[in-house]
Order: structure tokens, then sequence, then C-alpha cells
């Protein structure tokens, strides 16, 4: 055999140059990739996966998925709603859902036959569940850190071929990691942890995604069961985990403006330890793995002086500078458009709430009339509303006495830590109200916030601001 046949046996194949991403349920499924999903026995990997396989099948966007199942509880409702629907053990070859379970001997060499050969991707398959990866090695009777490896080789082996494949895991007892974390780490092209947030509702975080810069770093999301009971996504959430660094990293470049790592940290430590009930500070790897991580969503960064980065934060709408006179379209985001469908309930509600704040601004009750101050203004009333009156009391007493006993100090801290939890939502949650539907209720015209700041003493006369109009009656919601 001549050096360039030989050579030629080993060429790196066409579908690895020519690699792209594109996704089959975005972010969470890429084309021809690999995702291992891992999360806490009984915590809904497999209802999760196998609702979306039965939208997936149902919509046409894949032709035919192969379950290899050994968890104990995979025969859930979701399971056997696939099977009746798309499983006929008359009709194999037709079937757009196979289910197989791997206990006869001599199923590892007929599984790596199936795919060696090609045969899975020539007959219409075009994803490969495994439930879930432990179980399913020690029902082979194999040792698992010895042939993880060996096993993400195949399921390489399988994407190479156009085949996307969803291997769930379990994590371990204390329900931190998991059994083969280095290798799984490397071998997978999406590697999530998953956790419940509710019925019909969980969250994800991506701890590896390669689609992340073609995502802009939109990789975590929460996955919830609508009216319709279609399974939709929401990328416009932080991982839990780093909900208060971000938060706390917002405010430091929202007082300081642009900082370099060093002062950011610094600064986020100093507010953090104030803030804290010990008074510890937040950990430095906490705060930089934050910074990286939603680098380009929160802030941007560019290279400074020597080694350094410098971070500036994105400006979004809750953070307008109330002392622009005018705030633009397109520097704060608003919509000069409405969303094509009318407010619910809810967000009713907000924009009541701001149209109040304006007239009250407009006849002279407040000096603050920018748009950080309305946004400020109601979610701070949305987030008190949740308080009890016995808390509202506590608060106020507990607040005005100079010295505290270990409980009163520590059911301070909880009244606080709720009315802030409550807070930060609606902060978000107003300023979304506000650009989808600031044009719809009025308050946005042509782009711009028909109230301005006044920080000086000439407060506008009323007569000089356009007529609010009133809001449009909106249909009865539907019961359910």
């Amino acid at each position: 055999m001549s050096v360039s046949a030989l050579l030629q046996k080993y060429l790196i194949p066409d579908e690895l140059l020519n690699d792209s991403l594109s996704f089959i349920f975005s972010p969470f499924l890429m084309h021809g990739k690999i995702t291992t999903l891992f999360a806490v026995a009984g915590g809904g990997k497999s209802t999760f996966s196998y609702k979306l396989v039965y939208g997936l099948l149902e919509n046409q966007v894949i032709n035919k998925c192969l379950c290899v199942f050994s968890d104990a509880d995979t025969t859930n409702e979701e399971f056997k709603a696939l099977v009746d629907r798309f499983y006929d053990k008359n009709d194999i070859e037709n079937s757009r859902f196979l289910p197989m379970f791997p206990v006869e001997k001599g199923f590892w060499k007929d599984f790596n036959k199936l795919i060696e050969d090609g045969m899975l991707k020539e007959s219409g398959f075009d994803l490969v569940i495994i439930d879930s990866l432990e179980y399913l090695i020690e029902l082979l009777g194999m040792d698992f850190h010895k042939v993880v490896g060996r096993f993400y080789a195949l399921m390489r082996k399988l994407a190479i071929q156009g085949i996307s494949v969803l291997i769930l895991h379990h994590t371990n007892k204390e329900n931190k990691t998991f059994s083969g974390r280095s290798v799984i780490a490397n071998q997978s092209d999406a590697l999530y942890g998953m956790k419940r947030a509710g019925k019909d509702k969980w969250f994800f975080t991506a701890l590896k995604h390669r689609g992340g810069r073609l995502l802009n770093g939109k990789v975590d999301f929460l996955a919830y069961l609508n009216e319709d009971g279609e399974l939709v996504v929401d990328t416009d959430v932080v991982d839990e985990r780093y909900s208060y660094v971000v938060s706390l990293i917002k405010q430091v470049l929202r007082a300081k403006g642009e900082l370099n790592q060093y002062q950011v940290i610094r600064e986020v430590q100093q507010l953090s330890k104030e803030q804290s009930a010990d008074g510890s500070p937040i950990g430095i790897n906490k705060i930089r793995e934050a910074l990286r991580k939603y680098d380009g969503i929160f802030w941007k960064s560019q290279k400074g002086e020597g080694h350094s980065f410098l971070y500036k934060l994105i400006v979004d709408v809750k953070v307008a500078d109330s002392e622009n006179q005018v705030e633009k379209i397109k520097e704060y985001k608003i919509s000069p458009e409405p969303e094509d469908r009318e407010p619910n309930e809810k967000e009713r509600e907000i924009l009541t709430k701001l149209r109040e704040y304006v007239k009250f601004c407009r006849k002279g009750g407040r000096r603050g009339s920018g748009i950080k101050e309305a946004i400020d203004e109601v979610a701070r009333e949305l987030a008190d509303s949740h308080l009890t009156e016995e808390e509202r009391e506590k608060l106020e007493v507990l607040a005005g006495k100079k010295r505290l006993k270990k409980e009163e100090r520590k059911e301070l801290e909880s009244i606080k830590q709720k009315r802030e939890d409550f807070l930060k939502f609606y902060l978000e949650e107003v300023a979304r109200v506000l650009r989808s539907f600031g044009s719809y209720a009025g308050l946005v015209e042509e782009g711009k916030w028909l109230l301005v700041s006044n920080e000086g003493n000439d407060q506008p006369e009323e007569d000089d601001l356009p007529d609010l109009p009133d809001l449009p009656d909106l249909p009865e919601e539907p019961e359910f």
C-alpha cells in the first residue's frame, strides 16, 4: 500500500471540515452534535426530553428518533405518549419513535454495528437519546469510568454522520457533580445542568456550549409549557447562580462607568460585603466567571493597557441616564411600535401605574421624571405590594431600632431579602413592558419618553406636554 493510500484512510471527514452550527431546538439541541443533560434523579430530565421529542416529531422537525433507555422511571406518561403516537412494533421500519431496551446479550456489539455501518443514518434516524448514561453502562455490566470515554467516542461517530445525540445523566448523591465529569465535558458539544422551576417548567444552565458565540451568550434558558401545551423557550434569563453577582456588577458599572477587571472585582466585593448579613464578600472567581459569562450581554469589554480589560455597561431602558433631556429610541431600545398583541392583565396594570406616575410628575408632585425614575418607582411599589401588613409593620419597627437581637436581625434580613427579590424581578419586568408597549399606552411618542428629566428649577408646564390617551379596553381574559 502506498503512503498516500495509507494516509487517505485517516483524512478528516468532509463533515468535520464543513462543520457549521444549526439547531433542532435552539439553544438546546444542535444538528449533528452531542448534548449532555444532567440533573438529580427525578429532576424531570426524561419528562422534558420526551415532551420535546414529541413536539419535534409532531411538527416534522425531525424524521425519526431512536431511544436507548435503561432508567427505571423512563416509562412515564410522556414516554407512553410517544410510543402510542409514533411506534408500531408490527411496523418497525416505518415507526418514527423506536424504543430500545438493552437487556439482550450482545447489545453493545449490535449497537456498535448499527453506528459503524451507518445503518441508523440510512434508516432515516436524525436523533438518538440515551436515557440514562450511567444506568445503561451498568446494565451492560461494564465499568463506567473505564468505558465512558469509549462510549462518547462512539456517539461522536453518530454526530459525524449528522445525527444529533442527547445523553441524559444523573448527578451524584450530593447533587453537585456527576460521574465522568472531565471526559463528558470534553466530549460534549453542549453540556447542560437542569432543575425544576415549577410545574412543567425547567431551568437550564450551560456549562459548555459550542454555539455560545453564535447565540451572543444566550445559552441559559427557561423552558415551559404554554397554555396550548407547546414547549416554549425563554433565553432572556440569568443563571440563578449568577443573578446576585450580575446585579451587583450592573450597580457598580452604572455608578462608576468604565472600570478594569480589578476595579470591578474590588467594588463588587465591597458592595457585597456591605449588603451581606455576615459581612462576607463574594468570591473573586465568582465575579470573574460572571464577567466572562455575560460579556456582550449586560456589559462589553475591550482591551485596556497591558493585559487588562475594561468593562462598560450596555445601556438599556432600565439604566437610562435621567440627565438627558430627550431619551432616544435607538439609545434606549424603546420600540416606536407596540407588539402585535395587546398587553395582558398584568402588563396593563404596570402600564397604568407608569401612567399614574407620569401624571403625578406633571402636576409637580415629583421632580425626577426620567425613564429610570419611573421604572424604579413602579417596580418598588409592585415589590412592596408582596409584603404582608405584618411584614411592613415589622420592617418599620425593626429598621428604627438602634440595637437588634439576633432573632430580630435575622427576621429583618429575611423581610428585606423578600422585598429585594421581588424588586429585582419587577425592575426587569417593568422595563420589558415599557419597551414593548410604551407607544401603545401613550408613554412614548415618536421614540421619545414623554416626560423629560428636570434636574433644574424649570418645571415644564403641564399644558406643554401632550395629553395621555386612555388605554384601550382589553378583551376579557379567557377562562381555562
